[in-house]
């Protein structure tokens, strides 16, 4: 019995000092006050660019309202596994709700970025054909490099990961053109 208990004394010394080398790491390199800078950092950008593309707020409560029912069956998931992991000890799972979320806000400022470039060409039919062109081209990129992955657990990652990194390419394009046309056109 004593040789149990031992072992349970250094098992929870081990949890204590891992958990005082995690918050000292995080004290220490000003994680929290960097992440707080990025995020307003990160609100002003946004609120700039709705400003520059006439999106209000109602706009965007409106954008909200319906990404509310997707964040809330990933909360209704979360639950219904169990407790909350830290970061470092995701679920295949959490990784795959993270993944598609990433890619969620990847095309969402895509389409802002689509919604202003439409109102600089005056053109918004020739846009939205080559937009649907992209997307069927998007779409089976990311289902050829995930196919690998067929029947993995992993495979929702992988497909989200490459759906977002294209995403963030054609993100990158269409706001070259609208810088292009801007500094042209002014």
């Amino acid at each position: 019995m004593p040789e149990l208990l031992q072992s349970l004394l250094l098992l929870g010394l081990g949890a204590v000092v891992t958990a005082v080398g995690f918050l000292l790491k995080r004290y220490l390199s000003k994680a929290a006050r960097h992440e707080q800078v990025t995020l307003y950092t990160l609100l002003a950008d946004l609120r700039a660019k709705m400003e520059s593309q006439g999106v209000s707020a109602q706009d965007l409560e409106l954008f909200a309202a319906q990404l509310a029912p997707k964040i809330r069956d990933a909360d209704a998931k979360d639950i219904a596994s169990g407790a909350e992991e830290p970061n470092s000890y995701w679920t295949q799972g959490a990784m795959n709700q993270r993944g598609w979320a990433e890619y969620e806000v990847e095309r969402a400022k895509l389409e802002m970025a689509n919604t202003e470039l439409a109102h600089l060409i005056g053109d918004g039919e020739r846009l939205a054909a080559a937009q649907d062109a992209w997307e069927k081209y998007r779409d089976a990129a990311a289902e050829m490099v995930s196919s690998e992955y067929s029947g993995g657990s992993i495979r929702p990652l992988i497909h989200s990961g490459e759906m977002t990194s294209l995403t963030k390419e054609r993100l990158a394009r269409v706001q070259a053109i609208i810088n292009y046309r801007r500094e042209r056109y002014g």
